[in-house]
């Protein structure tokens, strides 16, 4: 690994100062929202990597395809400086709900600073206990969803002194010049469904808007909302969906990827004429995570006090590595000191690991 650095396709922000900046109430709540678009592109084995604040304000991410804003509220002046020269050089932006409402010191701004980055402005704040977005005309974004309206929001996991989360269902509303609108904002009559979940259903779709949910230019995506935090509690598949598609609507096709029928981790080096690829194994048949980051010790029927960590590791057959972009001369296993077969397909080089255990390494020598 000596001299190697991050494959770049795909750079979520993990913004501390927002984090720092956003109040006693959203505070421990911003991360969701980051770890959520990390995640999705992780557990569909895709090449990501966080880009701190710091990065931003260095301008040390302008290799990457995409960059995500995901609800990162405070943008400092030269963060904002080097993603719009990020954006003149051909990169592509993904942000979403409050993102620059906040300067580097965590003064609030007259105008969200996606105002000069993507010609974004803020108009108000839609509060709702639940909500949905309705998906309108096809579009790239929105390929692979069936139904029409997406629930937006989820029920509080203490319930106790609240049903929802806070801002969970929120939007905001936004203005924009020169952007396609792919979805729009559904409302509710009621705070919650039926009684018989005693508040945690969520009530149906009834009020219909043209407010935007979903704004599409040529090379940015904004979400009113916070999809990214939305997936992180819950795995929405049609919000995991729509992350996905953004990412790829942005940043094209990854140079590497992992297809697996489990779940795969992929980190991916390169270095002078050579990729090298990391795989891990997460398909784990007894793990049990019933604790989460919660002060409630009750549930309906029993202690949430059951964490049990892995004992085995499910093998994985028919794994993939799928690498785009790059000439590939040789594939090989130095931990096993083995040379792997390839073959070319339609661009692409294609690399089949008959069974996967734990760990596999890999080293790709270029041409």
């Amino acid at each position: 690994m000596l001299d190697a650095e991050p494959l770049p396709y795909v750079g979520v922000v993990f913004s501390n100062r927002s984090r720092d900046w956003s109040g006693v109430k959203m505070s421990p709540h911003i991360a969701d929202s980051f770890r959520g678009f990390y995640y999705v592109a992780l557990l569909n084995g895709l090449p990501v990597n966080y880009v701190s604040d710091t990065c931003l304000d260095e301008g040390r991410f302008k290799e990457y395809r995409c960059i995500v804003l995901a609800n990162v509220w405070s943008l400092s002046k030269e963060g904002l400086g080097n993603l719009k020269d990020y954006i003149k050089s051909g990169g592509g932006i993904i942000a979403t709900y409050k993102t620059g409402l906040l300067d580097e010191n965590g003064c609030r701004l007259e105008e969200t600073r996606l105002k000069q980055l993507l010609d974004i402005s803020f108009n108000s704040i839609i509060s709702s206990k639940w909500s949905y977005i309705r998906l309108s005309d096809q579009h790239v974004i929105t390929e692979g969803i069936r139904r029409r309206h997406i629930l937006w929001g989820d029920f509080d996991r203490e319930f106790t002194y609240r049903r929802t989360p806070p801002e969970l269902g929120w939007h905001v509303y936004a203005e924009h010049e020169g952007g396609e609108e792919v979805a729009y904002l559904t409302l509710t009559k009621r705070e919650f469904g039926n009684e018989y979940e005693n508040g945690r259903s969520p009530p149906p779709p009834t009020v219909d808007t043209d407010i935007p949910a979903i704004v599409v230019g040529e090379r940015w995506v904004y979400f009113s909302g916070q999809p990214g935090r939305i997936y992180w509690r819950n795995g929405s598949p049609d919000i995991g969906r729509l992350m996905l598609n953004s990412m790829k609507y942005i940043a094209g096709e990854p140079p590497v990827a992992v297809k697996s029928h489990g779940f795969v981790e992929l980190e991916a080096y390169r270095r002078n004429g050579q990729l090298l690829i990391h795989l891990l194994n997460h398909t784990y048949p007894d793990r049990i995570l019933v604790r989460g980051n919660t002060a409630t010790n009750t549930m309906w029927t029993s202690t949430p006090e059951c964490v049990h960590p892995p004992t085995s590791v499910t093998p994985l057959v028919d794994v993939r590595v799928v690498v785009r972009g790059f000439d590939v001369a040789r594939v090989y296993e130095p931990l096993r000191d083995r040379i792997c077969e390839f073959r070319e397909e339609n661009g692409r080089a294609i690399v089949e690991i008959p069974r996967l255990d734990e760990y596999v390494f890999l080293v790709i020598d270029l041409r």
